[in-house]
């Protein structure tokens, strides 16, 4: 994060996540978030947890004529 609290994404660091010993491919995730009619882009991650090793996150950004939308509806797609 730089001085005026902007975060840049530079690349992934690898290219699956590890979780409870299942391992997930961010890039799969990304591409069903993507299909979600209000989704204009996705980026999946992860971060450390105590109990399965590592948690899974999204960063979404919606498109700009999108009608609303909660994180209940793109969980739910």
């Amino acid at each position: 994060m730089d001085e005026d609290a902007y975060l840049y994404y530079i690349t992934r660091q690898k290219e699956v996540i590890i979780r409870g010993g299942a391992n997930i491919y961010p890039n799969e995730i990304e591409k069903t978030i993507i299909e979600h009619p209000s989704v204009a882009e996705a980026q999946v991650f992860s971060i450390p947890d105590e109990r399965y090793g590592e948690e899974i996150c999204a960063w979404i950004k919606l498109k700009t004529d999108a009608p609303k939308c909660l994180v209940e509806d793109i969980k739910n797609f």
